[in-house]
């Protein structure tokens, strides 16, 4: 549950980065939380792994893993991870290949194909959270 609000409280920051960059000087404000939204990446990234390999791998939710609530918990847990991976992208590229211009390069050009993705998978996540907050109340 708590990872489900978690992936909202994501998705909703990104949302409001996506419609931040939109801004004239919203460029300059979304570089000064590049560390912040990097951070809330690997994070969760880490407690999207987790999750899913105790709920799911070690079988602790084994009685309803393959009924709608169990389904939607696998769909959080992949949302995690995705969407942190994303958000912690650029923070890493940033930080450990900076040195390189080839790297670099090739950094920007990923970064740019997985801008449009970003906004797609930050509205699905609000929505799968939701889904499982409200599957998990009945």
């Amino acid at each position: 549950m708590t990872s489900a609000i978690f992936l909202i409280i994501l998705s909703t920051l990104i949302i409001f980065l996506m419609v931040l960059i939109r801004i004239p000087r919203g460029k300059f404000l979304a570089g000064k939380t590049l560390i912040f939204l990097g951070v809330l990446g690997l994070i969760s990234v880490y407690l999207g792994v987790y999750e899913f390999i105790f709920n799911v791998l070690l079988g602790s939710t084994n009685q309803y893993i393959f009924s709608l609530p169990g389904v939607s918990m696998i769909m959080v847990h992949l949302s995690l991870i995705s969407l942190g991976v994303i958000l912690s992208y650029e923070m890493v590229m940033d930080f450990v290949f900076s040195g390189s211009s080839i790297i670099r390069l090739k950094g920007e050009e990923i970064l740019s194909n997985l801008a449009p993705l970003q906004l797609k998978f930050a509205i699905a996540g609000i929505v799968i959270g939701c889904q499982y907050l409200i599957l998990q109340s009945f």
